[in-house]
């Protein structure tokens, strides 16, 4: 039996929600049920908490609302990995999102977020490899410099 891990991943920069507040990551995913033939998917972050405090993190489908939520337990003050049970989407394809709870009592942070999808079929007759390109920022201007190219001349 073929068996293939793929990974969409969601979130690589640090999604903070302060005390009492939700924070939306601005990351937005597709994710097409049909492009991973027998294949079984979890939701997966790193997260942690500036003071030891319990809170939610939860991968948001467009469609279905809820699809996966983790539970980020006390004292975990240092980026920890955490992966959910796996979840089978009601809707085929969808945006998806990432989203922090509400907890009061210390900022809640979640540092990567990413879809990990196990096909296990004989044989594997699709399969979709996500490649990221860009990277984040917080370009707020930008200035364009004048050049003068010389020709020879």
């Amino acid at each position: 039996m073929a068996k293939i891990r793929q990974e969409i991943n969601i979130l690589d920069a640090l999604l903070s929600a302060a005390s009492g507040s939700a924070a939306t990551s601005n990351e937005i995913i597709l994710l097409d049920v049909d492009q991973y033939p027998g294949g079984t998917f979890y939701f997966e972050i790193d997260a942690f908490s500036s003071l030891s405090l319990a809170f939610d993190v939860t991968l948001v489908g467009a469609t279905d609302g809820t699809i996966s939520t983790i539970s980020v337990p006390t004292l975990t003050t240092a980026p920890t990995l955490f992966r959910s049970t796996s979840f089978s989407p009601t809707t085929a394809s969808q945006n998806c999102t990432v989203s922090i709870s509400a907890s009061v009592g210390a900022t809640k942070n979640v540092k990567s977020a990413r879809i990990v999808i196990l096909q296990d079929a004989s044989p594997i007759l699709a399969t979709e490899t996500v490649i990221d390109i860009g990277t984040a920022s917080n370009t707020t201007s930008l200035s364009r410099r004048n050049s003068t190219r010389n020709n020879g001349n």
